[in-house]
């Protein structure tokens, strides 16, 4: 399992990076991901209805990459931005 920091990006592109080390490399990494005009509201938590969030893992099923496992957990838990968050290994490539 590899810790990632995640925060709120800076670049105006992105919802949330996050930073830490791949494990396949031992290189630190910066993941990006999401629509910065969403940010803080995904999942149920975020005022989605149940229905909303089902959508979502129906069109994204395959959450094969670091940057897919993490906006999975935004949907789930509610936004991750400011937490430390856990991504297995098997996400990298």
């Amino acid at each position: 399992m590899a810790l990632f920091r995640v925060m709120a990006a800076k670049d105006g592109k992105h919802a949330w990076q996050a930073k830490g080390v791949n494990p396949k490399t031992d290189r630190e990494i910066t993941l990006k991901g999401g629509d910065p005009k969403h940010r803080g509201k995904w999942g149920t938590k975020g005022g989605k209805s149940a229905g909303q969030v089902h959508s979502f893992f129906a069109r994204h099923a395959k959450n094969n990459s670091p940057v897919a496992f993490i906006n999975a957990l935004n949907w789930k838990r509610g936004s991750q931005i400011g937490k430390s968050i856990s991504i297995p290994d098997n996400k990298f490539k």
